[in-house]
């Protein structure tokens, strides 16, 4: 019994390493670790799977006079090993580089904001988790307080936030070619995905299974947005999850939430109106 928990942990790391595919926790120990490497193939398998179900998905398509869409079909093929792997071995091969040339931080902000772009499902909200893992978790471009002022920034600003996101990072980061280069690589899958969606989307938004796989979307959209802004609460209440006490709490912060939310939710007071407000509050209060 032991043994087999100790392959399922192998699994589940293996998997956690090495793909995006989400997987339950597991501790890192060695020997946990001990079996990893036996199902890296595994994730080559789901790979080729996948790669096999576009393929006969578009035969089936064209044989139903879905039109000539090959050139997405074969786009689709091309990005599903960058949509399972999640780029982990262009991440690997841009860490080397980067010692050797400054140059290729312009494709680490490409590559990084185009997972960004390629995953972030339900909008603005929903991307946050996804962004703080490759500018705070994964490359420690920011920290967890400066990405909280960027989400500030991103939501005042015109636009969706993933975007404006990618500009303020790449800027920070590399200037104005590192933020043409992070935000070219946040939009560069929308306007695929969006692009042979709307074909489909228009030929068969009738069909049952359309609207199941769409419905089976929302749940999975409204958690990444709740993380994301439980995250950021507990950022601007206590300043890190480790610190999370009530007499470390900031309640000014508290207090101007509670107001907040009272004229977003009561009021329905414009939003724009509500986050100046927030900050005059803020202004006020250290003032006294």
């Amino acid at each position: 019994m032991k043994s087999i928990k100790r392959i399922w942990n192998s699994f589940k790391i293996a998997f956690s390493m090495y793909s995006r595919i989400p997987m339950p926790r597991s501790e890192w120990t060695d020997e946990n670790k001990s079996y990893a490497m036996c199902f890296f193939p595994w994730i080559g398998a789901v790979i080729g799977l996948l790669s096999y179900g576009v393929f006969r998905f578009s035969k089936w398509f064209d044989g139903n006079g879905g039109g000539n869409y090959s050139l997405f079909f074969v786009i689709f093929l091309i990005l599903i090993p960058v949509f399972i792997t999640g780029g982990i071995h262009l991440d690997g091969f841009l860490d080397t580089q980067d010692a050797l040339s400054r140059q290729m931080i312009y494709l680490q902000l490409f590559l990084s904001f185009l997972q960004v772009g390629m995953f972030s499902f339900g909008g603005g909200y929903a991307a946050m988790p996804l962004i703080q893992g490759q500018v705070v978790t994964g490359h420690h471009w920011l920290s967890m307080s400066e990405f909280t002022d960027l989400i500030t920034i991103s939501q005042m600003t015109p636009g969706p936030i993933a975007v404006n996101s990618a500009t303020f990072v790449g800027i920070k980061i590399a200037g104005i070619p590192g933020a043409l280069a992070a935000t070219f690589g946040c939009i560069l899958p929308s306007c695929i995905i969006v692009t042979v969606i709307a074909k489909l989307y228009l030929k068969y938004r009738s069909m049952e299974v359309l609207q199941g796989v769409l419905g089976s979307l929302r749940p999975a959209v409204v958690a990444m947005i709740a993380a994301a802004g439980i995250s950021i609460l507990i950022t601007a209440f206590w300043g890190s999850r480790d610190l999370i006490a009530v007499t470390g709490t900031k309640w000014s912060l508290v207090l101007i939430f509670a107001v907040c939310m009272i004229l977003l939710r009561k009021v329905k007071m414009n939003p724009i109106w509500v986050m100046i407000l927030a900050g005059v509050m803020k202004v006020g209060i250290s003032l006294i």
